[in-house]
């Protein structure tokens, strides 16, 4: 090696002779959220968590490969794509002439590229070592300048892209701390360059209508979070890999057998939503706190019996009718049920810790007596009759609206007592509400401290600050 001292040599002086000796350090701010999403991921915006440092900053010269095989220097770094370089002199606050040092382009944290940015190479990202988020939303020549770098954490691939070559992906598979992964293809998503890899990925979010290779997933064995959304998917094989799964979500898939989360022993959250899942036996006995399955036509809840630690559960757009597996839940909080087909909401009677319910555009019939909910919605459910209401509660925010309640008189009989200074809303608006009573019942009511509201002023309280406009 003793031979290439002279070069090594010449570099580092042409690099100090092409730097500028006024230059100032500048910073720009600029992060991603906690989610993961870069702020300006699709605005074409730019995210800014790098700075300018003096331009005299010495660093030694260091070699990578970029994404053509050839060696390339980063003292000074240096972009062959002007778009590409342009967007990393935005982030780091720098001019057009200033020189890439080792030092500075270390700085760049967090970068967006968006898809109008006509970046078509990100050779020299290599050099880019204290990265820790990026956003591409086009599909670069190569993604093998980010195959090393040591600090990328989030590595979002989102927008009008297709990875039809499995090879492609491959360059991700061994990113040393590598955590969050989101890749949005738009057409095929072919996973094989996955296979083995070594990436301490957590958090892992791909959406696509045409996967190939999704064993290779298993490969990823710390995955706590796992979003798969699009018609591409259609078994969980690959979860056997996966002994930290927590959370899963399946969006718009064609998963319909779920036993592979059988062996999902560390399993808290379940989403399942516009995919054919009917059958929730496999996540018997988990340790699940939310549940979701919506818009799957799922009929059968018995499952959920063995699941004491739900505290949230939603079976919206189902063909559930029958409530009484949640009888048996000690923890239950929340329910949500939108446009169901259940009817009968007695089971709820037996369970004291439910706080919140929301029914909507579900036919209901006659409301039974001694639900516990503080927060209730019951939003065109056709309801008449109130009268078992004042068994619930007491009310901290209940929503009556768009029924066919005609008479409020029955909520005097209510044992509820307000005392302190918080907003109880009650919302009775678009009901008829024809009883000639009720203004005199509204009076009595607001005295007592309960926030009446209406679109009618004269069927609402005067002066409640928690209380909506009306219309």
């Amino acid at each position: 090696m003793e031979p290439r001292r002279p070069l090594v040599l010449a570099l580092t002086l042409a690099g100090f002779a092409c730097r500028s000796p006024s230059s100032t350090d500048e910073t720009a701010g600029g992060t991603a959220d906690s989610t993961g999403e870069a702020s300006g991921a699709d605005d074409g915006s730019t995210d800014t968590s790098g700075a300018g440092t003096n331009d005299t900053d010495e660093g030694s010269a260091s070699e990578s490969v970029d994404d053509t095989g050839e060696q390339a220097t980063c003292s000074p770094a240096s972009f062959p794509d002007p778009q590409l370089d342009a967007l990393v002199r935005e982030a780091l606050a720098l001019g057009p002439d200033a020189a890439l040092g080792p030092e500075t382009l270390a700085q760049l944290e967090s970068l967006s590229i968006p898809s109008q940015s006509g970046v078509e190479s990100i050779a020299g990202l290599e050099c880019a070592t204290g990265l820790s988020f990026l956003s591409l939303s086009l599909l670069p020549e190569s993604l093998e300048p980010l195959a090393d770098l040591p600090a990328l954490e989030t590595l979002q691939l989102r927008g009008d892209l297709t990875f039809s070559d499995p090879a492609l992906l491959a360059p991700l598979a061994s990113l040393p701390a590598l955590d969050f992964l989101w890749i949005e293809s738009q057409a095929g998503l072919a996973l094989g360059g996955l296979e083995g890899a070594s990436a301490p990925v957590t958090r892992l979010r791909l959406s696509a209508d045409q996967v190939s290779g999704s064993q290779a997933l298993a490969s990823f064995t710390q995955v706590s979070e796992l979003k798969l959304q699009g018609l591409g998917f259609d078994d969980l094989d690959f979860i056997a890999g996966m002994p930290a799964l927590a959370d899963i979500s399946l969006i718009g898939t064609e998963v319909a057998d779920i036993s592979a989360l059988a062996q999902a022993n560390a399993l808290e959250r379940f989403e399942s939503s516009s995919s054919p899942v009917v059958d929730l036996s496999p996540l018997a006995a988990k340790g699940l706190h939310t549940l979701t399955c919506s818009g799957s036509q799922l009929e059968d809840i018995s499952a959920l019996a063995t699941m004491p630690a739900l505290a949230h559960v939603e079976l919206s757009f189902n063909a559930v009718t029958d409530l009484g597996p949640l009888a048996e839940l000690p923890a239950l909080t929340s329910l949500v049920l939108s446009h169901s087909l259940v009817s009968d909401l007695s089971p709820l009677s037996s369970v004291p810790t439910l706080d919140e319910l929301r029914v909507e555009s579900t036919p209901l019939g006659p409301l039974p007596e001694g639900i516990a909910a503080s927060k209730l919605y019951l939003f065109a459910c056709g309801i008449e009759d109130i009268a078992a209401l004042v068994t619930w509660g007491p009310p901290d925010s209940w929503d009556l609206s768009n029924n066919e309640i005609e008479d409020l008189s029955p909520l005097l009989a209510a044992p509820w007592v307000f005392e302190d200074e918080a907003c109880h809303l009650l919302d009775v608006s678009s009901n008829p509400l024809s009883a000639p009573g009720n203004a005199d019942t509204v009076a009595q009511l607001c005295a007592q401290g309960l926030s009446v509201f209406n679109q009618d002023e004269a069927l609402a309280c005067e002066g409640a600050a928690c209380l909506p406009s009306p219309g």
